[in-house]
């Protein structure tokens, strides 16, 4: 079985190495690939904020995690 690799963003500073931190929106945070790009950031450390059409369906709760509900689709959003 492949062992799967965590992709780290990071820097070369000076000879050190700077893991570089994120801020991320995901568009349709509940929804199947929305939950998992969530799960997958939150674990690797950056902030994330979701727009979410129905907040209540967000499975989630972290510190970094931001939940805005919202419809890109509607004008008001």
């Amino acid at each position: 079985m492949k062992s799967k690799t965590q992709y780290r963003p990071f820097l070369y500073e000076n000879k050190r190495i700077i893991e570089l931190k994120m801020k991320l929106v995901v568009l349709g945070g509940t929804g199947q690939t929305g939950q998992h790009l969530v799960n997958q950031a939150l674990q690797q450390g950056h902030t994330v904020t979701a727009v979410v059409r129905n907040p209540g369906k967000m499975t989630v709760s972290h510190e970094n995690l931001k939940v805005v509900e919202g419809n890109i689709f509607s004008g008001t959003a």
